[in-house]
């Protein structure tokens, strides 16, 4: 069969807030080439349009999808590009109804019934679809019912269908390499110079689900049961990539890197072994890190860490089910700076409970930190999440828009609060972070080479965006 795989078009506002923040071209989508894989290995012939990386018009992506004379096309879509998939799916049905079209991905997942609501779409694929999409294919082609495909939703001939969940993949070993020849060339993506030291950089995926009960975060497609690569499975692939494609930095995009530290260890200790030249960087909780791992994963190229904190109140911590102590974030941090790792931590302002004594008592915290540099986020009510669940006791959201489902807007507003005092205090965050001497200081520690000076600069010009 012929399959053209879509990443939609993306609004930098809808998901940054801003067309200033962020950048179209800063990670492949590696779930679209993980399906890709899956389905070249069976036989059947696959392509992906990319079109946030080519910046593509809803039309351009209809002509090419058109064009390539698919048999099926699927989407990969998250809620912020959920309006924009149905325009292009729609288009496609326009010229051809018979053709099959396909939704998975985050939105899917999270509001199943209410995307294959709009007609435009025949088969949803909620949760992990590597197995499931071989399975419908064959299922298609030889005229087994649906309802004996695990893990999808479709529309039937009197009503919407949903078959049984799928279990997760517990061996991701097992899985190919994400096919990124089918991309334009994965060089070619590149984040902002923030958030590199040297390209060609790209990511990584090397565990799925989140054993971690955080009451904000959506985990439709990978679940709770937190799965991982082998440490030897992942260092083959990192050799692939500076082999085959060039690269010299890897971002480890999922959110705890360091949920198995003997792993971790592992995977550090056969990069300094076979010598490979890789800078890296990635996310993980201030539980899950000692100073011997960071001290390790440093020594094997590790340069940026992610830690998401959230919150300087203990009790706001405690609500939202975070599982962390405001101790182990002054451990981690002061780890991290100590051995000279770039940190990052990532505050919210508007949780539920929120007031402005909360607020204050983050920003006292945060600048007590040794942080190299924050993002001040707004926490946004995801579908399939228990705070959406909570939003009304403890204040009101816009969900008339999924569009605005991001960060960088403050669509949950707790009581006693407003929109514009959010907006503003965001502002404070980062004049009163950032405009310290001790800030300045810890930020000129880094710069060692151009691209540290650009990563500064831009970060410089973010901030001042921010502002305005």
């Amino acid at each position: 069969m012929i399959v053209t795989l879509v990443n939609p078009p993306v609004d930098l506002r809808r998901l940054y807030g801003t067309e200033a923040l962020g950048s179209k071209k800063e990670q492949p989508p590696l779930g679209l080439c993980y399906l890709a894989a899956m389905m070249r290995a069976k036989k059947h012939s696959v392509d992906i349009i990319d079109a946030e990386f080519e910046d593509l018009r809803i039309s351009e992506v209809v002509s090419r999808i058109k064009a390539s004379k698919s048999d099926i096309v699927g989407f990969t879509c998250v809620t912020a590009t959920y309006d924009v998939t149905v325009e292009i799916a729609k288009g496609v049905k326009g010229y051809d109804s018979d053709i099959l079209t396909l939704i998975g991905g985050p939105h899917i997942s999270a509001e199943p019934e209410t995307t294959l609501s709009t007609g435009f779409f025949d088969i949803g694929i909620i949760g992990e679809g590597e197995q499931t999409v071989v399975e419908l294919l064959d299922a298609i082609e030889k005229d087994i019912p649906l309802e004996r495909v695990d893990g999808i939703i479709y529309r039937g001939p009197n009503s919407i269908v949903k078959t049984r969940p799928r279990k997760p993949i517990e061996d991701l070993d097992q899985l190919p390499y994400p096919a990124r020849d089918l991309l334009p060339d994965i060089r070619l993506y590149k984040p902002s110079s923030k958030n590199y030291k040297r390209l060609p950089t790209t990511t990584m995926v090397t565990s799925r689900g989140c054993p971690f009960g955080c009451k904000f975060c959506d985990q439709s497609v990978f679940g709770r049961r937190y799965r991982q690569n082998t440490a030897e499975h992942v260092v083959n692939e990192i050799k692939i990539l500076v082999k085959e494609f060039g690269i010299r930095e890897i971002f480890f995009t999922e959110d705890t890197f360091t949920v198995d530290k003997e792993r971790v260890e592992k995977i550090c200790n056969l990069i300094l072994e076979e010598n490979i030249d890789i800078a890296w960087r990635c996310c993980t909780r201030v539980n899950l890190v000692t100073k011997d791992l960071l001290k390790k994963m440093k020594k094997s190229g590790m340069w940026h860490v992610y830690y998401g904190l959230e919150s300087g109140n203990q009790d706001i911590l405690d609500l939202l089910g975070k599982g962390i102590t405001l101790k182990q974030i002054r451990d981690a941090i002061r780890w991290s700076d100590e051995l000279g790792i770039y940190t990052q931590g990532a505050f919210m302002i508007n949780h539920p409970t929120e007031t402005h004594e909360t607020i204050r008592e983050t920003i006292d915290f945060a600048k007590s930190l040794r942080l190299t540099e924050l993002s001040v986020l707004m926490l946004a009510p995801m579908p399939n999440t228990e705070f959406r669940n909570m939003c009304g006791s403890y204040g009101s959201f816009d969900n008339s828009d999924f569009t605005k489902m991001n960060p960088w807007q403050p669509i949950f507003v707790p009581k006693g609060l407003t929109k514009e005092y959010l907006e503003k205090k965001r502002k404070d965050f980062y004049r009163e972070f950032y405009f310290r001497p001790q800030a300045l200081c810890r930020i000129l520690r880094h710069i060692n080479t151009l691209s540290d000076f650009k990563r500064v600069l831009d970060r410089v010009k973010t901030i001042k965006t921010i502002f305005t």
